[in-house]
């Protein structure tokens, strides 16, 4: 369905009278700023010295801005539980890529990035979705129920789950995702290590099996996997 600008303005109107209601002005005022924000089709824009460029047209003000964030915070327990128990998930995957008849059994198996703002991801990043916006992809779950699992159990506060795929010798070009208050975090499950890593920002960091990765992806990244023969999962 496509909407108008009056529908749009009707739309946001709608949602940010129903966040007024539900949290009060005054708790929500950031929330309601970014809202308006967004809704004008503003853009936040900031080179961070020594950090980097951060572009984001969904930005909550008063947050920290850090390309990476330390997976041994307390905030990210649940990072580190993952950890410890990612032998589970990589044994699981492993298991499903062995099944010839995954893309039957699933929906959108090893899907491409779909939205048109990913087209720096290309052709040669690939995605087994479990959870999007919220919302878990029940038949892909079944197919992974120890991973999970896992996942509920750490009370994980995710937006979106799913299994990325890089071919070898790919990568994803320099991008902004848009959003400062959603952290991109990365499980390393099948790594090529020594040639596969994700810069953010002024930073550049490798994936390794069994390590958690936790990037502001708000900030200018870019991603390769250098290896001539092996797939990377996370």
């Amino acid at each position: 369905m496509l909407h108008s600008s009056r529908d749009d303005d009707v739309y946001v109107s709608r949602i940010y009278e129903a966040l007024k209601l539900q949290y009060g002005e005054t708790s929500a005022k950031r929330v309601l700023q970014s809202l308006s924000f967004a809704a004008a089709g503003q853009e936040y824009t900031r080179f961070h010295p020594d950090k980097g460029l951060q572009k984001a047209s969904s930005y909550i003000t008063g947050l920290s801005a850090e390309p990476f964030h330390d997976v041994s915070s307390p905030h990210f327990t649940w990072m580190m539980r993952l950890e410890e128990e990612y032998s589970i998930i990589r044994d699981e995957l492993n298991s499903a890529l062995l099944n010839p008849r995954l893309t039957t059994l699933g929906n959108h198996i090893w899907a491409s990035a779909a939205r048109e703002e990913a087209i720096a991801y290309g052709p040669d990043w690939k995605t087994l979705v479990l959870q999007d916006r919220c919302v878990w992809e029940d038949t892909n779950c079944k197919l992974f129920p120890k991973t999970v699992e896992l996942l509920r159990k750490n009370s994980v506060p995710s937006v979106e789950v799913f299994f990325a795929r890089q071919a070898p010798d790919t990568g994803i070009k320099p991008h902004t995702d848009n959003t400062n208050f959603i952290l991109t975090s990365h499980l390393g499950l099948d790594v090529p290590e020594g040639e596969c890593w994700m810069k953010v920002g002024e930073f550049k960091r490798e994936w390794m099996n069994g390590r958690g990765m936790i990037a502001d992806t708000s900030f200018i990244h870019s991603t390769a996997n250098e290896s001539r023969t092996q797939t990377r999962y996370v």
